[in-house]
């Protein structure tokens, strides 16, 4: 297991949210945005700023997942899965699942993925 410094992010300072942070490491193969802000408390900005840390660490790796809000598969599925470092599809494109030519943003949304590279312990910061 790997041990890492957690980042200096405040929502982290309380022992408890590090706590379940490290118990979502632990037990999870990838993590949403929504789990690792309600399990630490952070805001979702912090939780993504701690996620794109991570990853800068190569602990996580992050995926974009592009929904085509017109695809009426049920349950809806993802159309691509892309790496944050590449950005959303440039539009327009042909969506593979329906074959209609998606030409305006609002026609998709993207959720994001972080999938856990390494098991991994986050440890407080040294004062």
């Amino acid at each position: 297991m790997r041990r890492l410094e957690a980042p200096p992010f405040p929502c982290l300072s309380n022992p408890s949210a590090l706590e379940s942070l490290n118990r979502l490491l632990a037990i999870h193969s990838t993590l949403a945005l929504s789990q690792v802000s309600s399990a630490t408390r952070c805001t979702s900005s912090q939780a993504f700023g701690l996620l794109l840390y991570l990853e800068g660490k190569g602990i996580i790796e992050s995926r974009m997942l592009v929904f085509h809000v017109l695809d009426e598969t049920d349950p809806p599925v993802p159309i691509m899965g892309r790496s944050l470092l590449n950005g959303p599809p440039k539009i327009p494109f042909t969506c593979e699942r329906c074959d209609r030519t998606v030409e305006d943003p609002n026609e998709i949304h993207i959720e994001y993925e972080f999938k856990i590279l390494y098991p991994t312990e986050l440890i407080g910061q040294r004062q």
